[in-house]
Parts: structure tokens; sequence; C-alpha cells
């Protein structure tokens, strides 16, 4: 373990969802940056009308759906996810997400 990391444990009635800085994104933390150096977790549920923009990322970033569905846009190709689908984007890729059926629940996990 690394130093000044400890064991945490998240209690899913504990979870706090806040609205992002994208209408109909409501995220709740599950790791940061205060718990582990190389990794941050949170879920994340997506309204019907919510839209995640192209974007590029610093860090690695898998998604997992739990709920609903959700088309994941990147390299000039579309693909839907469902409950229990994951993608993996590496450090420096891009991507777009935009609800199929909501809600939509999706786990992102940022390492690096």
């Amino acid at each position: 373990m690394a130093e000044n990391e400890k064991i945490k444990i998240v209690k899913s009635d504990d979870l706090q969802f806040i609205q992002t800085q994208r209408d109909g994104v409501f995220a709740a933390r599950l790791i940061g940056s205060g718990d582990s150096s190389t990794q941050n977790i949170a879920m994340v549920d997506l309204e019907a009308d919510a839209r995640v923009e192209d974007h590029e990322i610093a860090r690695s970033e898998s998604i997992y759906v739990l709920k609903g569905a959700v088309d994941i846009e990147f390299d000039g190709r579309s693909e839907l996810l469902l409950p229990g689908d994951l993608v993996y984007f590496p450090k420096g890729s891009s991507h777009s997400l935009t609800p199929r059926r909501a809600p939509c629940r999706i786990l992102l996990i940022f390492s690096g």
C-alpha cells in the first residue's frame, strides 16, 4: 500500500450525487485523489437529455455501464453500450457520450 493511502469502504447509501458542469449529468465520487495516487472512481447518472461532448482525456479511462444504454463516439465511430459492457480509453484519446436509454448509470475509472 502506498504511503498515506488506506483502505476505504464506500456504502451505496452514502453516495451523494451532485450536478456536474454538464446539464443532466450527476456524479458521486467513490475514490478521489485524496484516497489514491493512481486511481479515481466515480458513479455517474446521465439523464435523457444529457450529452458529454467530445473531450480528450489526460489519464486512461474505463467506462462500465450499470444501467440503461449509452452511445460512445470515438475515432469516427459509435458503439452502443448496454449494462455489463465496458470500454477502455488510453490516455490522450477522445470520446463523447449520449444516453440512448435513460436513466443511464455508468462507472468511470480513471487511472495513471
